[in-house]
Order: structure tokens, then C-alpha cells, then sequence
């Protein structure tokens, strides 16, 4: 139970009140404006599927349609989002209390904005655990439900694994550079082979793909974790080289013709 002011409890019995929302998705602030009219809700599921049974979990889900926030593309999903909900009272100011941190599992960018999908913590519990009973009778049991679990024969008891799966993104310089690849979902530990076209625009030309801002061309990387890869690019008409360098890489763009451009003064510490 969270606890509220006397002049909160006083606007809540005021025929009309005037609300407003705001919160931080991983640090990034967003208002009421931020938010789709109508498009904001949360609510309580149940993990049994048709009645309130002892061990059940009551699981918070969070949904909204998101505009106009500076967060790439593809790095929404498992960041974390806190809404405040706040009620004006009778002194024009504003008193919030928090919802709680519910975080992203599925995003959906529309015209209309970043529809999102979050749940609270309570998701995280939904583990499952394999146990076989006597009589070759097999069960799964989430993390809570396992440790409520009482023996009276034997038991083995064996994890459920599941193979886990990263997802790697494609980070482009400009927006006007096309085809700009969607995500791709690959296996973690795998190696993936970077098969995207590269993109370009009338003024700039894709060179490929590295795992930094500004680093080598690679033709394949080995996941374990969600990643993005950026897209190297040079004008049009232009050439690139690369310096590997201290505190990090940096780029020349030379026209075709040009001498070799002379490099900064390496540092070494």
C-alpha cells in the first residue's frame, strides 16, 4: 500500500479531477504527451488459466503506444519502464505515486507510435522444472510451485531448458539510407553471417557492418547477447580508411586520387 497526503485523499472525492502521467524507460523521462490518448493501461493476470488456485501468481501487465521518445529502434525491448500516475490538487500542484517497474517483453513500431507490451517482476518466476512422479507420470512445476513442492515417493526432478535466443539489430547513420534491415532472432553461442544488403542514399553508400560506431568490416560474429551492428559508411564517390587507434578508431574519407592521409599521433597507456 502506498501512501498518499490528506489533499490527495480530498481530490479523489471531488467530482471532477485532472489527472496526468509521466515515468523513465531505463532513465529516458516521457510525459503524458508521450503516450497515445487511450493508449495506456494496466492489469492483473492471473497464472491459472481458469480459477485462483493456491500457488497462483498475479502478474502485472503494462500497455501503451509510445511517440515522439529518443530511443533506437531496436533497443526498447527488456528495458525497464516506471510510470507515476499523478492527481491535481487543490493548490494547482500535482501529487504522483508510482506503479511499479514493469519491464518491455514485446514491441510493435506502427505509424501510430512504439506500441509496447511490459510485465512486472513477477513474470521472471515463470521458470519451469521438470519432475517425474512414480509411474513414469512427468510434471512441470514454475520456481515457486517447486519449492512448495512435498515428497511421499521418490522423485527426480530435472530443469526444463529452453534454448535461448538473442537478437541482433541494425543500426543505420542516416534515415534516408535504405533498405534499413529489421532484427533477426539468432540462437545464443551461434555464429551469425551477416547476409544484409547494405544500405545507402543518393549521397551515402553502406561499406558493411562492425560491432562499433566506427570499427573494421566484419563477415560474420558469434552472439551471446543481444547486440546491434552498425552500418559503415562513406560518401558517394568516396573512399574510406580506417585507423585503429587510441582511445578509439577513427575514419578518413578520401576522394578517388587522393595520397594516403597522414594518421593522428598514436597514444599508448
Amino acid at each position: 500500500m502506498y501512501s498518499v497526503s490528506d489533499a490527495y485523499r480530498a481530490a479523489m472525492q471531488r467530482p471532477a479531477q485532472e489527472w496526468d502521467l509521466r515515468g523513465t524507460i531505463d532513465g529516458t523521462q516521457f510525459t503524458r504527451g508521450n503516450v497515445v490518448l487511450g493508449s495506456f493501461s494496466i492489469s492483473n493476470d492471473c497464472s491459472g488459466q481458469e480459477q485462483i488456485e493456491i500457488g497462483s501468481v498475479t502478474i502485472g501487465v503494462l500497455t501503451a503506444t509510445f511517440i515522439g521518445l529518443d530511443i533506437e529502434k531496436y533497443t526498447w525491448r527488456g528495458r525497464k519502464i516506471s510510470p507515476e500516475f499523478g492527481l491535481k490538487l487543490a493548490d494547482g500542484t500535482f501529487e504522483y505515486i508510482p506503479l511499479g517497474v514493469f519491464t518491455i517483453a514485446k514491441v510493435n513500431h506502427t505509424q501510430t507510435g512504439v506500441e509496447v507490451t511490459a510485465y512486472d517482476a513477477m513474470a521472471a518466476l515463470d521458470i519451469p522444472i521438470g519432475v517425474s512422479l512414480s509411474g513414469g507420470v512427468q510434471r512441470n512445476f514454475t520456481l515457486e510451485e517447486f519449492a512448495n513442492f512435498r515428497i511421499f515417493s521418490d522423485v527426480t526432478a530435472e530443469a526444463v531448458w529452453e534454448e535461448k535466443i538473442c537478437t541482433v539489430s541494425f543500426l543505420v547513420r542516416y534515415s534516408s539510407m535504405t533498405p534499413q534491415p529489421d532484427p533477426v532472432e539468432v540462437p545464443y553461442g551461434s555464429t551469425y553471417t551477416i547476409t544484409e544488403a547494405n544500405p545507402q542514399s543518393q549521397s551515402y553508400i553502406s561499406i558493411g557492418w562492425a560491432t562499433a560506431v566506427y570499427g573494421p568490416v566484419i563477415q560474420s560474429v558469434t552472439v551471446t547477447g543481444d547486440m546491434t551492428l552498425y552500418a559503415q559508411d562513406k560518401p558517394v564517390g568516396e573512399y574510406s580508411v580506417l585507423y585503429g587507434g587510441v582511445p578509439e578508431p577513427y575514419r578518413w574519407h578520401v576522394n578517388a586520387g587522393d595520397p594516403f592521409p597522414e594518421p593522428n599521433t598514436p597514444t599508448k597507456t
